[in-house]
């Protein structure tokens, strides 16, 4: 098989849970092969395999391919590397087989295989194509020249490391100023001068607290970011803020209550849902939260956000509830700090990942802010990322 027909064959198939028998008999052989691998038993074993990349006019001719690429720039410019490389990974754990081919999964369960609605698909040709590229890769193991090789031609693309922002952002300025979205040079030096300020807990609380006052703090959050403010602070702050599970706040609480805001806080009236206390509505990354702390018979409360994706919203919400005089802690000011004075660090990771919740791949730095690389944009970052080193493979003894 060609480099290209593995790689979109690959792309356009969800998990895979049933194979026909030829294929299911096919995976067996490969994790047998991948059993040689020196590592332990409940550990993910992976090589990588390479394949010729082919022709435009074997492309075109081919059945898989997008349909866009119809010259020969265009199939270079999708396809720079001649061999592709493809990742192979496989493991038998608790009853479990499980094979990774370039980014399709396959799981099959023999507990499970009954009771899911979904035909036995035919992967002879890959499978085949991977065990017949696995024998050859063993075998330069054996030799001695694998693990060379991969250090050595390992496209920069399929590999994983580490830049300063500070020097990230000098060769990409639109990327600063896209996620920055506006935030003055002012605002960030005031932000960076006092934000470990607000590192420990406050001294003073506030008491007799409400709904009425907490929407109140969030809209003066509002304010200072920019959003549209309506008359109704009601309507204002469920434009903006998380639901509470369903808007319980709008339908069973009295804004005006001290004593509802207690029960809502000690989950004994309405239900907190999902994601309670969120003054800015959005995903993990990107949602403000401000989240009350009860201390000494009243409350302060926490400032909550990823300067990797809202730092505007953050930083000017600071200042807000700052201005306002709410006894507040900022939940990550040394992160966030460091993020404004560009000292921290991007993770450029392989495109077989999506640049989100990467952490894991560095282990021991940390990273909290990924991006692809791009060969055409990034080739004078090249000498100046640190690549995190390939791990060899070794076989048993």
């Amino acid at each position: 098989m060609r480099g290209t027909e593995i790689l979109e064959s690959t792309m356009h198939m969800d998990e895979i849970h049933r194979l026909t028998e030829s294929s299911e008999k096919l995976m067996d052989e490969i994790l047998d092969l991948m059993a040689n691998i020196d590592e332990p038993e409940d550990s993910m074993r992976q090589v990588w395999l390479t394949a010729p990349r082919g022709t435009i006019q074997e492309y075109i001719n081919g059945d898989h391919r997008y349909d866009d690429i119809t010259t020969e720039e265009k199939f270079l410019r999708a396809y720079p590397d001649d061999p592709i490389w493809i990742p192979l990974s496989g493991l038998r754990y608790r009853g479990t087989k499980y094979l990774r081919i370039n980014v399709l999964s396959i799981r099959i369960d023999a507990r499970e295989r009954d009771n899911l609605r979904e035909f036995d698909y035919d992967c002879d040709e890959l499978f085949l194509w991977a065990k017949n590229a696995l024998i050859g890769v063993l075998e330069e193991i054996r030799k001695g020249t694998y693990n060379d090789y991969v250090r050595r031609a390992l496209p920069y693309t399929l590999r994983n490391g580490t830049i300063k922002r500070s020097i990230y952002w000098e060769v990409h300025p639109e990327d600063m100023k896209n996620w920055l979205e506006g935030l003055t040079k002012e605002e960030i030096a005031e932000f960076v001068d006092t934000a470990q300020k607000y590192k420990n807990e406050p001294a003073h609380v506030i008491k007799g607290m409400t709904f009425h006052k907490y929407m109140d703090m969030a809209i003066a959050c509002y304010k200072r970011i920019g959003y549209d403010i309506y008359d109704d602070y009601v309507k204002t702050f469920f434009c903006y803020a998380e639901d509470y599970g369903s808007r319980v706040l709008e339908n069973d609480v009295d804004y005006e209550s001290e004593q509802n805001f207690d029960d809502f806080f000690d989950d004994k009236c309405g239900n907190m849902g999902g994601h309670p206390w969120g003054i800015i509505r959005g995903s993990s990354r990107t949602r403000i939260m401000l989240y009350p702390e009860r201390k000494h018979g009243g409350y302060y409360f926490r400032l909550g956000g990823n300067p990797n994706w809202n730092v505007k919203d953050l930083v000017r919400s600071f200042f807000a509830l700052r201005d306002l005089g709410v006894p507040f802690l900022l939940s990550n000011p040394t992160e966030t700090i460091r993020y404004l004075k560009n000292e921290d660090l991007i993770g450029v990771v392989s495109s077989l990942h999506t640049p989100i919740y990467c952490q894991l791949l560095f282990p021991n730095k940390n990273v909290n802010d990924f991006r692809n690389l791009d060969l055409e944009e990034d080739q004078q970052l090249l000498d100046k990322i640190d690549w995190e080193p390939i791990e060899e493979v070794r076989l048993k003894q």
